[in-house]
């Protein structure tokens, strides 16, 4: 099972071959899977630890979403372009896809650091003063966490519970 990688979009391809004709209106189904799409991503902003059910599902119709739009639009360009035009229609289809992905992994890149640090510095802070700890050795054993045991062994005020704690966070 663990090499049945991105359902959804297998699941929204199949959708657009068994639906798509008979919808038909492909400019709105373009508009209306990109807007889907769009609305759940974002709403994957929810997500957190107690509703990882909630996250699945939204992922799911993301990646449905997508499939549906990335098949229809790899069908409307090579159809709708004349057949003297079908390599260069290809070729753009190709570089919108490769720049939309990357633009995308660029954004995500550059938030998720920000976000793991801030979320990494909270948690770990919480987690730190239940087992006692003062914020400022909460903040010099996170950051002696990445740099491994030994710099750690050298925070001072350094409890093994303390150290239990901030590992998981």
């Amino acid at each position: 099972m663990d090499d049945f990688k991105n359902p959804g979009l297998i699941f929204g391809s199949m959708l657009l071959w068994f639906f798509g004709i008979k919808i038909g209106h492909w400019k709105c189904q373009f508009i209306g899977s990109f807007t889907v799409m769009t609305l759940f991503g974002s709403l994957l902003a929810l997500g957190n630890t107690g509703n990882m059910a909630m996250i699945m599902v939204f992922c799911f119709i993301v990646q449905g979403t997508y499939g549906w739009a990335q098949t229809l639009s790899i069908t409307w360009i090579q159809l709708s372009a004349p057949q003297t035009q079908l390599g260069i229609s290809g070729a753009l289809a190709g570089v919108a896809r490769w720049t939309g992905g990357a633009m995308s992994s660029s954004i995500y890149l550059a938030i998720l650091p920000n976000v793991q640090a801030g979320q990494f510095s909270r948690l770990g802070t919480n987690a730190l003063a239940a087992t006692g700890g003062s914020e400022t050795t909460a903040t010099k054993l996170l950051a002696a966490l990445p740099l491994g045991a030994e710099a750690i062994s050298k925070v001072p005020g350094t409890t093994e519970a303390m150290i239990a704690a901030a590992s998981p966070a």
